[in-house]
């Protein structure tokens, strides 16, 4: 009898046992919700729980398009991506930093499954002591030499798990909790910050981040984290007792990650956009398939300014590869750039840097052109092709 319970309820994954007997909550069933952003009227705004009746539940759930992103810069440039600036500053500013936390008296997790378990009671836990009155969510990553992972909403299990499905051949055997009486687990993981709605700058974030990172590390040593997870796993249903007599010690945090509106860290391409006098910049994310990027100013001012390559490149900012104090060996030389008359059809001024003193310099393209070729002056400057 045994036996067939076990075909008939244990499950490879837990996905498979919430779309089983739970499809219509399964995001309350899986447990793992996370900050997710999604439009909201002109910005993007950033949610923990979604119930399973609003369209924004992630497509693992329903079929059809995620309108669920992970990170800000994704939901502004799917969203809002003729605005994504504007976007980025009407929107919440999300941070991230990473904590670690000994857990005294833990059973080591038996399966991937207890792992989860274990995961998402201390998660909670850890939520309630870093609520200062902004949103904030916890993931635990590690528990001694387990790994936990999220791939496609499931929990999967590395390290000390490496390879087992969800459940195990030990999976519903007893704990031996005596045996772990003195053994310290290390518990790592990361905690999400939404910041308020008046904490935009880099000083208040950082200030933020060390006042939840301090409350964490105050209701660890005052005993606080250690009561809300023995409460957490006393009236969860079913409850843990692995849990219910363990003790937190010695929470550090670090390596705070904060978006890229804030450190600049963007990886950004150049464009040929409403700009008439030069290139743009902005961050890939936003372009679109098909949409053409450079990697550099001056990639995208030879292909749309050739001719006037050096304007574009002083209007955009500068170009290194245009030298702007080159050394001069030769006296006979200037060494200044600019435009000088070539005759040749499709292209009757051209730029050049290095001129003879004997040679005649024009500073821009229109200057050529008005004084040699001023009969043909729209022929002229616009090139139709380079010598």
């Amino acid at each position: 009898a045994m036996q067939d319970q076990k075909v008939n309820y244990l499950y490879s994954n837990k996905e498979a046992c919430c779309r089983q007997h739970f499809w219509w909550r399964m995001t309350q069933c899986m447990a793992n919700e996370e900050f997710k952003f999604y439009q909201k009227e002109d910005k993007c705004d950033t949610k923990v729980v979604f119930e399973d009746w609003e369209s924004n539940t992630p497509d693992m759930f329903h079929g059809g398009e995620s309108t669920l992103f992970d990170t800000l810069d994704e939901c502004c440039a799917h969203k809002f991506w003729y605005d994504f600036d504007g976007c980025m500053g009407r929107s919440p500013v999300i941070y991230k930093f990473e904590f670690c936390v000994d857990i005294g008296g833990l059973v080591d997790p038996l399966d991937c499954q207890s792992a989860d378990i274990y995961g998402t009671v201390l998660e909670a836990a850890i939520n309630v002591n870093a609520d200062l009155g902004f949103e904030v969510d916890a993931s635990v990553t590690k528990i001694g030499d387990a790994s936990l992972t999220k791939v496609t909403g499931s929990t999967v299990c590395g390290g000390s798990l490496e390879g087992q499905d969800f459940t195990n051949d030990l999976t519903g055997s007893n704990p031996d909790i005596d045996g772990a009486v003195g053994t310290t687990t290390e518990v790592c993981g990361f905690l999400t910050v939404e910041a308020g709605n008046d904490c935009k700058e880099e000083e208040c974030l950082m200030t933020q981040y060390q006042d939840v990172a301090q409350a964490l590390t105050e209701a660890t040593t005052t005993g606080s984290l250690t009561d809300t997870v023995k409460d957490k796993a006393i009236t969860r249903l079913p409850p843990v007792p692995e849990l219910q007599d363990v003790i937190a010690a010695n929470f550090t945090y670090f390596d705070v990650l904060m978006p890229g509106t804030i450190t600049g860290d963007f990886d950004t391409k150049f464009f040929f956009g409403t700009d008439l006098t030069t290139c743009q910049e902005k961050p890939t994310i936003t372009f679109r398939d098909g949409d053409a990027r450079y990697d550099t100013l001056h990639s995208c001012c030879q292909q749309h300014f050739v001719w006037d390559i050096s304007g574009c490149c002083s209007n955009g900012g500068g170009c290194p590869e245009l030298p702007d104090d080159p050394v001069v060996d030769d006296p006979g030389v200037d060494e200044l750039d600019g435009y000088y008359p070539t005759w040749a059809a499709g292209e009757l001024c051209a730029y050049k840097s290095g001129f003879e003193s004997w040679e005649e310099r024009f500073e821009t393209i229109e200057d050529c052109c008005t004084s040699k070729f001023s009969y043909d002056y729209d022929n002229c400057v616009n090139p139709t092709s380079t010598r």
